[in-house]
């Protein structure tokens, strides 16, 4: 936590499966239920067809709720 900003940061996702974007989903909705933003900080871009998906919809998620999602080289030059 940095001011009003909730960091997740992660080096890999490893889980790829339904229950855990219905998990991430709830996590980031109380976050920003007490008025924190969440942001996702991610250094490992994965390069299977499924983890991308799931990736792809919990970027869909952070932005969905005024978040951010970083990724890979974006991550690096956002810590940076």
């Amino acid at each position: 936590m940095i001011d009003n900003n909730a960091f997740e940061i992660k080096w890999r996702d490893a889980t790829t499966d339904g229950d855990r974007i219905t998990k991430e989903h709830t996590r980031i909705k109380v976050i920003q239920k007490y008025g924190y933003k969440p942001i996702r900080l991610m250094f490992y871009e994965p390069n299977r067809e499924q983890a991308i998906k799931v990736q792809e919809t919990l970027k869909t998620i952070y932005l969905g709720v005024s978040g951010n999602y970083y990724v890979g080289n974006a991550a690096r030059k956002y810590v940076k």
